[in-house]
């Protein structure tokens, strides 16, 4: 959808708005795309629009920093990664809704954040951040 759009009932809308509202009502599976409900599960769903939910907040203390919201979405990667691995406790590999096509889309995933993982020590962070204006 576009930023701002025409609903079915003739009203213009914010897709901010729109999704905050979807969100709020727990309908936010209602307005994913198709390719992600295939492709994604509920929690990683709910997990990604709870961060995008946060990164809409009016206030600017409400709202993530982007490392956080970088640590946040590794997290999720990692969990999505875990998933297709063998659950070696019960002997099993665990069955998500596709996982040729999550195992598929898992590593081009892979491949594509390889090159951009940026792993700071405090001091290398403290030190890029000091040229930075306060």
């Amino acid at each position: 959808m576009k930023p701002v759009f025409t609903s079915e009932s003739g009203t213009v809308k914010s897709l901010s708005n729109y999704f905050l509202q979807e969100f709020n009502e727990g309908r936010i599976t209602d307005i994913a795309n198709s390719q992600v409900l295939e492709e994604a599960t509920e929690e990683e769903i709910n997990g990604v629009a709870s961060l995008a939910e946060r990164c809409l907040r009016l206030h600017g203390e409400e709202r993530p920093t982007m490392k956080q919201v970088e640590t946040e979405l590794q997290t999720l990667r990692t969990k999505r990664m875990n998933s297709s691995q063998p659950d070696l406790r019960n002997g099993e590999q665990m069955q998500p809704r596709s996982l040729t096509q999550r195992s598929r889309s898992a590593r081009k995933l892979s491949a594509q954040l390889e090159g951009s993982q940026r792993r700071y020590s405090l001091e290398a962070e403290f030190l890029s951040s000091a040229s930075l204006p306060r």
